[in-house]
């Protein structure tokens, strides 16, 4: 059995509360769901950008705290999210990494300025990619998922 974990659904919830949360989970296994508020049809590539980190950015903190991840996606084109399954090694580090995502959408659904901040310049763990790296990563997320390089311009 798996887990779901909308994100902004646990709005308001505190590390501890978090930990309490998955304490009560049957297994380690959770299906983290990231809302992807944008599309390139609506929203243009700055707005699919910032969808695109924050996703980079949060799967590469379940990778670290994770034994196994796998990560979905809507095309860039149509709304949607991402969802990041995962078999938590640690309930403890995996409340820790979720707090400033369940805390970090305004009323409109939308992330906020300061969970964008905190995807916009991670740190590398040892052995990691630096950031410009990063940003290379998300081009190319977008670039693989049909959206036209050319799009990305107007960033």
């Amino acid at each position: 059995m798996i887990t779901c974990i909308k994100l902004p659904e646990f709005r308001g919830y505190t590390k501890e509360a978090l930990k309490e949360f998955l304490s009560l989970a049957p297994t380690r296994f959770f299906d983290i769901v990231l809302p992807k508020t944008s599309h390139m049809n609506s929203m243009g590539a700055r707005a699919v950008f910032e969808d695109f980190s924050l996703a980079l950015h949060l799967s590469q903190g379940l990778k670290r705290i994770s034994h196994d991840i796998l990560c979905m996606v809507t095309p860039v084109r149509d709304p949607g999210s991402f969802s990041l399954l995962i078999l938590a090694d640690s309930l403890e580090a995996l409340a820790a990494l979720l707090e400033p995502y369940v805390n970090g959408f305004g009323a409109d659904g939308r992330p906020t300025a300061q969970l964008l901040s905190l995807a916009a310049a991670p740190e590398p763990a040892p052995g990691e990619a630096l950031a410009s790296n990063y940003y290379h990563d998300v081009y190319m997320a977008l670039k693989d998922s049909n959206c036209s390089p050319y799009a990305l311009a107007d960033y």
